[in-house]
């Protein structure tokens, strides 16, 4: 049987799932780089981490809500990008991988993925466990 590194970055296949299923993370920084993005950006004060713990965050915003509700610069038609140039940091960060692409795909499922992961993590379970049960559903 041929064991595959669900961790390994892959090609992106433009599916578009990262794009539809995940919240993104703006800063100033990427707002200033691409002005349209203040249409579509609230603030967020603290948000929760993996484990739990609620995390201070300073000059930063949500965009894109995730969840099966699509960034609004995402080309329906055939997935692209319509800021790809000007993009915020979080989506130039952002490397596809069989985890990633996979985790996208429960969250479009509705699979409360992190908030499997935090309740696993209470009860001292790794996420790397958590992550290859959640990715047998597929």
């Amino acid at each position: 049987m041929l064991k595959v590194d669900i961790y390994s970055q892959s090609s992106c296949k433009r599916c578009g799932k990262c794009c539809k299923a995940f919240t993104v993370e703006v800063t100033d920084k990427d707002v200033q780089r691409e002005p349209k993005l203040k249409y579509f950006i609230r603030p967020v004060k603290e948000a929760k981490t993996l484990h739990g713990e609620m995390r201070r965050l300073e000059e930063k915003y949500f965009f894109a809500e995730g969840k099966g509700n699509p960034c609004p610069f995402l080309n329906k038609e055939n997935n692209a990008c319509y800021i790809y140039n000007t993009r915020p940091d979080t989506c130039r960060r952002y490397i596809p991988s069989i985890i990633v692409c996979g985790l996208a795909e429960l969250e479009l499922r509705g699979i409360d993925v992190i908030g499997t992961v935090q309740k696993a993590a209470q009860k001292d379970v790794s996420p790397r466990q958590v992550f290859e049960k959640l990715l047998s559903l597929l």
